[in-house]
Order: structure tokens, then C-alpha cells, then sequence
């Protein structure tokens, strides 16, 4: 045999130092005699030891363990020793027994820098359901599950929605925070007298009676006021027992209506979360609606200023003779315009029915007859102002009508329109207006701050963790998110302030009052409890219904000054815009485009990036995750269409009562008709007769239908956006059937990777995960900073044709 050569002993030595190192760091001692799996992996031992607490189908289902087990059917024992199972049906993890004990467990595994990550463990669908069934309960120590999207998403998107404009809220009735404190006082004095009696008798024991002569007379006095009478220890115990109660009684009574008063400000910002993530697109359409015909209104103003000044400036370069002035049509010009600066700031106010919106007179109170008023007031109160010592005429009307209605007196109204202070009180009104707004930074772009932070939070814990589950649906989730702020923001670029208050206050010193309580409509039953939100006598709309509420005081506002209606078919003007056209502010088909496009990017944006980063985290494929993102966004297409639907042909949701599509009905409907001369009549005036018609028509089913359809695609868009964010902070997404394509749902076994960090997992994180994230970021900035910039802009613009219509009368 030969010889052993000393380089060859250093070999042996060096060889036989690898081997040791290996199993010391797998532990897997090929040496061994293993009497079951888990002494080979240690990680299979909880599999053993740790039972389920929960029913799998009550939130108690774990992933780690399933894991274990799909590894453990792996594997089998032979002569000591782990090898793979021979049966290829549960052979579940392609990868030898040495070379696992080498490498990362799957089961748990987390990344470690290393992007090969842990082996896969695949088992069929049909396994999982069998093994894994129920679903997995969110845990407070992986803060990706719940934590991280319900405090940086859920919360900030809440405080979002705090500034959206809304009507109604659920209130609390008056004298439910009435004085907790009525009783205890009065209780807390009794206790006192009775213990300063029994100090009395005490202390005369001790102490002579001239001493105790003041303390005496002070406890005489009270029992005189009280009248009680009788005094002592047994008088001293009933009062510290009524004592005891009423303190009871005050703090059960404060902690219970500040649990409700609690409980009722949590329902009301829950409901209202709810109604704008459900009701985004239609109140984005109806924003920027609201927004492009302010513009249109101001760019209009702008021109016809500019015009003027243009024409002005070339009479005086070429000394031209300047133009005959109309002063009728002057002041009508100038009263046109600050109406209209007045419609855009309140324009977001509730109107009364059409055929209601008169100028006079002036009772019953409404909206649209305060703001006129406050364009053109009581004659009387402008006609003398400025040195003018004639005195009215008792014959002359008291208001100011308009032009077309009636002829106006022309020195007096001459002498309110060229008035300073009418154009200073003026001006400092509809600057104050526009000024008691909050401010979009302060709104919008506080919220925005942390809404950023979250993402750039979730980004970068999805750089530490790459190829984590919950890390990349939770930041879906907040993309998802992203429509509310959009939301917000839209709402934050409108002129018309959410407060009606403002407008309140300054026509109450305009009228020396408020409304009288017999203008105002007293709510019955429950509804007293559904309060308005601002507790005014002017009610705003909602934010869906702010566009088309602009467009009727629009309409209505240039239908009385001469000029043409927002749209051809300005509801009660059709025979007006058929002899002046489409009118000055119409919206063509590129508007409506261009308004779309914007509001389908709003809408599409967040929708894509969520849809892509759920859709590319494995499982591959459309699963239950974003087969949520797509049926919100399905949903709100639709309720975008109804919208304009309805914006374009009015339904009757209210007026419309049949089920059927077949037979007639009935309509009462009263008419005025003018009849001939009547001999009684004086001033050649003729007799109006009251006509009460019954017409038959045909049932029309179509109010009924799409107001089911309506009811269904909300409560749809509903269920998604609060259900599906509900499952995933729940994690009732955890489950088998969703880890899998919805089209292996009702076909075949579909392999089913559960283990965790896989390669596979960690490229997609890094070619998806990570650069939606960073977009989202991007895209919240850049939504943020348009919406500032042309919240600002309106505002200036605004400010800017003000002080040239004050000069220009």
C-alpha cells in the first residue's frame, strides 16, 4: 500500500474541515439515524407542537404551517435518513433533502439580499383546498397586513373626504350635551352644611361656644335657605349617599354621550369615506364641470374687459369721437357681471324648483331673490348716497327690476351704480366671499403630505422585503386608495365655497336679519336626526350635483341679462337659445372630451397601478385582489355614463311612481289662461282664470329602470370599494381560492406555489412592485401641484377682473 505524502495529508484535513462546517451550519448530519423529519428540520418541528388556536374557517389558518406540511409529505425517512417521496403525486418541492438543509427554508423565509431566494414549494389547488382551507387572520406583528394600509392610506384618504363638499350628516339633537354638572353642585353644598353641623357638636366640646359663634351663625343662615331643618350624623350620611349617586349618575351620563357622540362623529365619517369612494367618478365628471365653466365665465369677463380697453385706448390714440354711451345698457352690463361673480362663488347652493326662481317678490325667501337683491338693492338705499338731496318718489317701486322686465328710474339707479361705496361694499363682499375659503394647502395639501409619505413608507419596506406578499397587495391597496384624494383634490380647484354661512351673514346685513322661521322647512320623524351639515338657511348640493346646479344658475342668470344659456337644452329656455344659437357658454364636443379624457385619467390612473401590481404578484393572473380593482373601476365607467345621462336628459327620479311598462295614467295639471276682455275689468286688463286639466298618458318605465339600474351599479361599486377593503385588512384574501386565476376556479387543479421569498416573487417585485410604487408618488405629486396651480390661478383671476369692474360703470 503506499505511502500517505504530507501535501496529501493537508488535503484530507482541508476536505474533512468543508464537510464539518457544512453540516454543522444545516444541521443535517448525513451520519445520523433520524427517527422522524422534524430532527432532520428543526423548522417541521412546530408543526407538531403549535396546533391551530381557530378554526381555519374563523381566521385561523396559517400559510407558514401549510407550508411545513406540503415540505413534510415531501420528504420520507429511509434507514435513517431523508430522501424524497418516491410518490411523485406528493412530491411537492424539486429539491434533494442535502441541498434544502444548505439553502433558505421556504416556509417563512424573508429576503435576505440574496435574489435566488428559497426554493419553491408547489402543490395543486385541490391539495391546498383539502389541507389549507378558511382563510388567514391578519396579525398585529406583520404591520404590511393591516397596519400599514389602514393607518397610511385609510386614515389620511378619511381626512381627504373631510373636505369634499357634502349636504347632510346624521346630527345630534339639541340638549344632549346639556350641563352635566346641574346636580352636583347643589349636592356637593348639602354634604358641606351637613358637615359643618357635626364639626360644630365636635368641636363644642372641646372649644367654648363664644368661639364657634360665627361658624354658628354661618350654619343657622343655611339652614334657614334650606330649609331642611334637621341636621347630624344621620342627615350627613343621606347627603354623601345622594352625593355618591350623582357623581355616578354624571360620569356614567358624560362617558355615555361621549361614547355616542363618538360613535355618531365615526358613523358619519365612515358613511361619508364610503359614499365618495363609491361615487368618485360621477363627482370628479361633475367637479370639472363646475370648474371649466368658471373658466369660461372668467375668460368671458376677461375679453369683454380687454375689448373695452382696446377700444378705449384706439378712440383716444386717434382722437376719435368717443361713442354714444347707453347707459341702460351700461349698468345692465355691469350688473351682469358682478352677478355673475356672485354665481360663481354660490353656485354651489341649492335652487328652488324652475318654476319657482323669480326675482321678486321678495318673500318667500330663496336663494337666488337674497343674492339679486344683494346685486341690486332696495332702491331706497342708495338713491340718496353721495349728496343727492332729492327725495324718492312715494309712487316709485322700491326695487330694482331688470331691464327687460320693467323700465328702471335712470338718475336714481344711476346714482347706486356710480356709487363708491355700493362698488366698495361690493367688491369687499365677493373678495371677503372668496377669501373665507380654506386655503388648498391647508386642505388638500396637508393630507397629501402624508399620503406620499405612506407610499414612499411602503416603497421603500418593499426594497428590505422584497417578494413579500402582503408588502406588495397592501401597496395596491393604497393605489386603489388614490381615487379619494383625487376626489379631493378636483373638489379643492372650485371657486364656490363648501360654507354657505358666509353668504348668510352678509345678506342678514344687507336685510337687517335672518331668515324668519316660517321660511324655513322644519324637518319631521327620523329625518330630524339627518341634519344639514352647515347649520344655514341656504343648503349646498352634493359634489355629484354641484356641475349641473352651476349650470342652471348660469342658465338662469343670462337668460334674465339677454345673453345665451349654458346649452341648447337649458331646461325652460328652448324657445330662447332657438333664436340665439348654442350660447355663449356652451360646451362642444371637444369640452366634453377633453372633461372626459381628465376624468377618466383621475379615475384610470390609480386603478392601472393598483391592477398591475396585484395582478403581477404571484400567483400570476386575475385573482380575487384585482378582480376587485376591476369591477370598482367597471362600476364607476357606469356611473360616469348614468351621469351623464342624466346630465344631458333629465330624469324625474322623484315624480315617477309605475312599476309596469304597459297602460296609462292620469296627471292632474292646473293652467292659467287668459281670457277675453271683460266687461269688469278696469285699465283694459283681462281676467286670468284658474284651469284645473286631467291629461292621460302613457306609463314610462324608463325613470324606473335606470334608477334600479342606478341602485345597482352604486351598491355594487359600494360593495367593492368597502367589502374589498375590508377582506384585505381582514385577510379573508388569504385563502386558497385566491391565490389562484379566476379561470382555474371551475376547471382542473392549478399548482400552487405557498412557499415565501421566492426567486420568482423577488424579480417581480423588482420589474413591477417597485416602480408602480414609485409612480404612484409621482403622480400624487404631480395631481397635487396641477390642482394648486389652478386653484390659485382661478383665484387670482378671479381677484383680477373685480377691481376693473368696479372702475368701469
Amino acid at each position: 500500500m503506499a505511502r500517505v505524502q504530507p501535501y496529501q495529508r493537508f488535503t484530507l484535513l482541508f476536505l474533512l474541515c468543508i464537510l464539518g462546517s457544512v453540516r454543522s451550519q444545516s444541521g443535517f448530519n448525513l451520519s445520523a439515524h433520524y427517527s422522524n423529519l422534524s430532527q432532520a428540520f428543526p423548522q417541521l418541528d412546530s408543526l407538531y407542537t403549535a396546533p391551530l388556536k381557530h378554526s381555519p374557517y374563523n381566521g385561523g389558518r396559517n400559510s407558514t404551517r401549510c407550508c411545513l406540511q406540503a415540505v413534510s409529505e415531501s420528504y420520507v425517512l429511509q434507514d435513517g435518513q431523508p430522501i424524497r417521496n418516491p410518490n411523485k403525486d406528493q412530491d411537492y418541492i424539486d429539491f434533494p433533502p442535502i441541498n434544502l438543509s444548505q439553502s433558505q427554508f421556504p416556509c417563512g423565509a424573508s429576503y435576505n439580499g440574496d435574489k435566488s431566494g428559497a426554493q419553491p414549494v408547489v402543490v395543486p389547488y385541490s391539495w391546498c383546498k383539502k389541507n389549507c382551507g378558511g382563510w388567514e387572520k391578519s396579525t398585529n406583528t406583520a404591520l404590511s397586513q393591516w397596519v400599514q394600509p389602514f393607518v397610511g392610506f385609510i386614515l389620511p384618504a378619511a381626512v381627504f373626504c373631510l373636505n369634499v363638499p357634502r349636504k347632510s350628516m346624521i346630527g345630534i339633537w339639541d340638549g344632549f350635551f346639556k350641563d352635566h354638572f346641574d346636580e352636583l353642585l347643589p349636592a356637593s353644598t348639602d354634604v358641606l352644611v351637613e358637615l359643618a353641623f357635626v364639626l360644630h357638636f365636635l368641636l363644642t366640646i372641646f372649644f367654648k361656644k363664644r368661639k364657634l359663634e360665627r361658624l354658628r351663625n354661618w350654619i343657622e343662615k343655611e339652614t334657614r335657605e334650606g330649609g331642611s331643618g334637621k341636621h347630624g350624623v344621620v342627615q350627613l350620611s343621606i347627603q354623601l349617599c345622594k352625593l355618591f349617586i350623582i357623581v355616578q349618575k354624571t360620569f356614567l351620563l358624560m362617558s355615555f354621550r361621549a361614547t355616542f357622540a363618538a360613535g355618531i362623529a365615526l358613523v358619519n365619517t365612515l358613511i361619508w369615506v364610503t359614499v365618495v369612494f363609491s361615487a368618485a367618478a360621477p363627482m370628479i365628471l361633475s367637479g370639472l364641470y363646475e370648474a371649466s365653466l368658471d373658466r369660461k365665465v372668467i375668460r368671458s369677463i376677461l375679453h369683454e374687459l380687454k375689448a373695452e380697453e382696446k377700444r378705449a385706448t384706439k378712440e383716444a390714440d386717434e382722437n376719435l369721437p368717443g361713442s354714444p354711451r347707453d347707459r341702460t345698457s351700461e349698468r345692465e352690463v355691469f350688473y351682469k357681471r358682478i352677478h355673475q361673480l356672485y354665481a360663481i362663488l354660490v353656485g354651489n347652493l341649492r335652487l328652488p324648483e324652475k318654476e319657482d326662481i323669480e326675482d321678486e317678490p321678495e318673500k318667500p325667501r330663496s336663494v337666488w331673490k337674497d343674492v339679486y337683491h344683494l346685486v341690486k338693492p332696495p332702491r331706497h338705499r342708495w338713491a340718496n348716497v353721495g349728496g343727492s338731496n332729492e327725495e324718492e318718489d312715494s309712487t316709485t317701486n322700491n326695487r330694482i327690476e331688470p331691464a327687460s322686465a320693467r323700465e328702471m328710474d335712470t338718475e336714481v339707479d344711476k346714482q347706486m351704480a356710480l356709487n363708491s361705496d355700493y362698488r366698495k361694499i361690493t367688491d369687499t363682499r365677493l373678495k371677503g366671499m372668496l377669501d373665507c375659503q380654506a386655503s388648498f394647502g391647508a386642505a388638500i395639501g396637508a393630507p397629501v403630505v402624508f399620503f406620499v409619505g405612506s407610499f414612499l413608507f411602503g416603497v421603500i419596506s418593499n426594497l428590505s422585503v422584497l417578494g413579500d406578499n402582503d408588502t406588495s397587495h397592501a401597496l395596491a391597496f393604497g393605489m386603489w386608495w388614490m381615487t379619494i384624494p383625487h376626489v379631493a383634490i378636483v373638489s379643492g380647484c372650485l371657486l364656490a365655497g363648501n360654507n354657505p354661512n358666509t353668504l348668510e351673514i352678509i345678506v342678514s346685513s344687507e336685510k337687517g336679519g335672518p331668515w324668519e322661521e316660517s321660511d324655513m322647512k322644519v324637518r319631521q320623524g327620523f329625518r330630524k336626526f339627518y341634519l344639514l351639515y352647515y347649520h344655514s338657511v341656504y343648503v349646498p348640493v352634493d359634489m355629484w350635483a354641484r356641475g349641473k346646479n352651476k349650470k342652471i344658475w348660469i342658465d338662469e342668470l343670462f337668460f334674465r341679462y339677454g345673453a345665451s344659456p349654458t346649452s341648447k337644452d337649458a331646461e325652460g329656455r328652448g324657445k330662447y337659445v332657438a333664436r340665439h344659437g348654442k350660447g355663449e357658454f356652451h360646451f362642444d364636443l371637444w369640452d366634453w372630451i377633453w372633461m372626459v379624457v381628465i376624468s377618466g385619467g383621475l379615475m384610470v390612473l390609480p386603478f392601472v397601478l393598483a391592477f398591475i401590481t396585484s395582478y403581477y404578484t404571484p400567483t400570476l393572473g386575475l385573482a380575487c385582489r384585482s378582480l376587485t380593482f376591476l369591477l370598482y373601476f367597471v362600476f364607476q365607467v357606469w356611473l360616469g355614463i348614468i351621469w351623464l345621462f342624466d346630465f344631458f336628459t333629465p330624469l324625474v327620479w322623484t315624480k315617477h311612481a309605475a312599476w309596469l311598462p304597459f297602460g296609462t295614467y292620469t296627471e292632474k295639471r292646473s293652467m292659467t289662461e287668459k281670457g277675453k276682455d271683460n266687461e269688469s275689468s278696469t285699465s283694459g286688463e283681462r281676467s286670468a282664470a284658474e284651469v284645473v286639466e286631467y291629461v292621460t298618458k302613457p306609463r314610462k318605465n324608463y325613470p324606473t329602470i335606470m334608477g334600479f339600474l342606478l341602485a345597482f351599479i352604486f351598491c355594487g361599486s359600494m360593495f367593492t370599494a368597502v367589502f374589498g377593503t375590508f377582506f384585505q385588512l381582514l385577510g379573508v384574501y388569504r385563502n386558497c381560492l385566491c391565490s389562484i386565476p379566476i379561470s382555474f376556479w371551475l376547471r382542473g387543479d392549478y399548482p400552487l406555489d405557498i412557499s415565501t421569498n421566492t426567486a420568482e416573487a423577488i424579480r417581480l417585485a423588482t420589474n413591477f412592485w417597485v416602480p408602480t410604487g414609485i409612480a404612484s408618488i409621482v403622480l400624487m405629486i404631480i395631481t397635487c401641484y396641477v390642482g394648486w396651480w389652478r386653484s390659485w390661478s382661478r383665484r387670482a383671476a378671479q381677484s383680477t377682473i373685480q377691481k376693473p369692474i368696479m372702475r368701469r360703470v
